[in-house]
């Protein structure tokens, strides 16, 4: 199991590096710095915050032989997100017609998958049932938000509008509120 995640680890900073040092490549071979600097910047904020997803994999094949499959999961859509921003950062007509929407269907697969891997990676079997249940609510709603929010940005799907994505929303917080009050109730009960 070491060997396997270590692995891992390796890999997901051997594309960081790799992407690291492409970005630096891009500016410094750049004639048009304006345009370079930008999609460099973009890529660079898409480094960060694919490592940090990446990350939340990483924690949870730590953690959790059962679950390992989402964590490994999170850590390659951190990597195909990554590399899809920055194709789309690249390019030079970024938001002119569906180039965005590979990148965009990525982005928001991955953060629901980091969000769960963290979400999973915290639980305990000695959690109360209470915290369970706030925990599974918030996968739960996330995972129907993420769903709702692709149904809406997809060209061919149905215009389902604002209020059931709101509405879930505001199921999630009321679950991510009960959760984090259950969590320090617990915490300060040990």
């Amino acid at each position: 199991m070491a060997k396997r995640e270590n692995g891992a680890v390796s890999l997901l900073i051997a594309c960081l590096c790799i992407g690291a040092a492409g970005l630096s490549l891009v500016v410094l071979s750049s004639d048009d710095g304006g345009t370079a600097i930008a999609a460099t910047l973009t890529a660079t904020g898409a480094l960060a915050f694919f490592g940090l997803t990446g990350a939340t994999g990483i924690v949870l094949c730590r953690r959790d032989s059962a679950l390992s499959l989402l964590g490994a999961l999170t850590m390659v859509l951190s990597v195909l997100g990554f590399v899809a921003v920055v194709a789309v950062a690249l390019d030079d007509d970024l938001f002119l017609g569906d180039a965005w929407m590979p990148a965009a269907y990525l982005l928001i697969a991955c953060l629901v998958a980091a969000h769960c891997s963290a979400l999973l990676a915290d639980a305990d079997e000695a959690d109360a049932s209470g915290l369970q249940l706030a925990r599974a609510g918030m996968v739960l709603s996330i995972c129907v938000v993420a769903l709702l929010v692709v149904i809406e940005i997809s060209e061919s799907g149905e215009d389902i509008g604002i209020q059931p994505v709101a509405a879930i929303a505001v199921l999630y917080l009321l679950s991510a509120s009960v959760f984090g009050l259950l969590r320090f109730s617990a915490a300060g009960s040990r």
